[in-house]
């Protein structure tokens, strides 16, 4: 088992990835209730019945990372942290290709603020290892 400074609960950056996990949480559960209010916040248009698979597996995997966020940070394990803030942020890139292949409407900088938020969180998590 390998030690590590572990992120305190009081921590400014405990906080900043708590708010991050509960955007992602609350963004995926307004997917799978709302699905077509989500999409169109997502950045794309939900064709009637067409695109409702696509807004529930987006909404569970936003779900599952806020999940996963969560419970590194319960857990204080700082290096599974960075991995999962990378994995998020890498999603969110993701997201910006796929929204810009369908339309070029301005919700992209949601996604792309998001992507470098994340980045920077994990590079200020790896630093202080």
């Amino acid at each position: 088992m390998y030690q590590t400074a572990a992120i305190s609960f009081s921590s400014p950056l405990f906080m900043v990835m708590l708010a991050v996990a509960l955007y992602l949480m609350g963004y995926g559960l307004r997917l799978l209730i709302l699905p077509r209010e989500g999409v169109l916040r997502f950045g794309a248009d939900m064709e009637e019945g067409k695109d409702l698979p696509y807004a529930r597996t987006t909404g569970s995997r936003s779900i599952a990372l806020a999940i996963i966020m969560i419970g590194m940070l319960a857990l204080g394990d700082r290096p599974a942290l960075v991995i999962v803030a990378l994995s998020a942020a890498l999603v969110s890139f993701l997201d910006v290709w796929v929204i810009l292949r369908g339309t070029a409407r301005p919700d992209v900088v949601i996604h792309l603020g998001q992507g470098i938020i994340l980045l920077v969180l994990a590079g200020v998590m790896a630093l202080n290892l």
